[in-house]
């Protein structure tokens, strides 16, 4: 009986390790080659957008959100996803449970984290995603939001 105890635990404990292997990958091993994010408002995001002509990435998430944790910690790290939107957005990430995620949230209509929007510099919303989104679906939403704008 302790033998099929202890191999149940085992079972149990490297399907969790298995399941959240994302969640545990160091930050310090990722680098910092990936997606810059804008500190400030939404409001100084867009003035920003505007004066450089591009478009606002906004990440609505929230702290408890599995996925939200995931893409931080691999998809929103990627070269290529960095390169794409650095070049091209101003990108911004908004706790959906703080007083100014509430309105984005209200504005934009999100009922889900995380919720991934394009806004050009009037405010617009030009694209929008819901879930998880590894790097090749980023790079295609990411291409697909600047298509909508030209």
């Amino acid at each position: 009986m302790h033998i099929v105890r202890s191999v149940l635990t085992l079972i149990i404990l490297a399907s969790l390790l298995f399941q959240y292997r994302y969640l545990l990958i160091p930050e310090a091993l990722a680098g910092d080659e990936g997606i810059h994010f804008f500190e400030g408002s939404i409001k100084e995001a867009v003035s920003e957008a505007k004066k450089d002509n591009k478009l606002v990435f906004i990440d609505v998430y929230a702290t408890w959100c599995g996925p939200c944790i995931r893409m931080k910690k691999t998809s929103f790290r990627s070269v290529a996803v960095g390169q794409l939107y650095n070049q091209h957005f101003i990108n911004i990430a908004i706790d959906g449970e703080t007083p100014e995620g509430a309105k984005v949230i209200k504005q934009y209509g999100v009922q889900a984290y995380p919720t991934l929007l394009f806004i050009d510099a009037e405010g617009k919303l030009v694209g929008k995603s819901v879930g998880f989104q590894g790097e090749q679906s980023l790079l295609s939403i990411g291409q697909q939001a600047l298509v909508q704008t030209r």
